[in-house]
């Protein structure tokens, strides 16, 4: 299956056009596809790299982020894609 990120985030389909790309995952030796809007870099993170973010900041519906992390002089939000498919799975087997 591949699935489209903007819609599993809540956010309107992407304009048509653009070069959006599929980013092959394997959760638990089960392939599965995410479409997303681009890829600007791929970045390895250490461990301990990702910090929770502060009480407050986040909903309940967000619970697919990880928490967030520093490369460079940026600030990263991390998203837990095995708990967001899990989700995912939860949502289609209460739907069946």
């Amino acid at each position: 299956p591949v699935f489209d990120m903007r819609l599993l985030l809540g956010m309107s389909p992407a304009a048509p056009g653009g070069n959006p790309v599929v980013i092959i995952l394997d959760i638990d030796g089960r392939p599965a596809g995410i479409v997303v809007d681009a890829v600007c870099q791929v970045v390895g993170l250490e461990e301990g790299a990702v910090k929770p973010l502060p009480p407050g900041t986040t909903r309940v519906e967000d619970a697919c982020i990880r928490g967030a992390a520093c490369v460079g002089n940026e600030m990263l939000i991390v998203l837990d894609i095995v708990e967001l498919m899990l989700n995912l799975d939860a949502d289609v087997e209460q739907a069946a």
